[in-house]
């Protein structure tokens, strides 16, 4: 069974979005913010297959997540009305969003979200090459 890490402070959103990776099969892990998101990452990231995280958090940007997690997994990145993407590298979901567009953007959006991991990953190498 695959594994994914929802990232979101609101409490009735992070119950919604985790019942939704239920219903698609799949193992939800729930973090209320970056910091405890990125602990979960580095504890258990064997185990995670995806993230899905609110571009907006308490304590940091979830497009931070890939670059601070070093991660190698798919992100999707959930926002409401007028934010920015920012730096977000993966698929997008604009709140609020339905159980069938959450299951389009954990399915069909994988391979997008993949290659935008590995994207990233090529881009961590080659910055931590000219570093030194």
């Amino acid at each position: 069974m695959k594994t994914v890490l929802v990232v979101e402070d609101d409490p009735l959103v992070r119950i919604t979005v985790c019942h939704y990776v239920h219903k698609c099969g799949w193992q939800a892990i729930a973090a209320t913010s970056g910091n405890a998101a990125l602990k979960i990452l580095e504890d258990e990231h064997e185990r995670i297959d995806a993230v899905v995280t609110d571009l907006r958090l308490p304590d940091m940007s979830g497009a931070d997540l890939p670059l601070l997690s070093r991660a190698q997994c798919p992100f999707i990145f959930m926002t409401g009305g007028g934010q920015s993407f920012g730096k977000a590298h993966g698929a997008v979901l604009r709140k609020p969003f339905q159980a069938e567009a959450f299951r389009s953007a954990l399915e069909h959006g994988w391979d997008e979200a993949r290659r935008a991991c590995r994207q990233q990953m090529r881009e961590h190498s080659r910055l931590a090459t000219n570093l030194t």
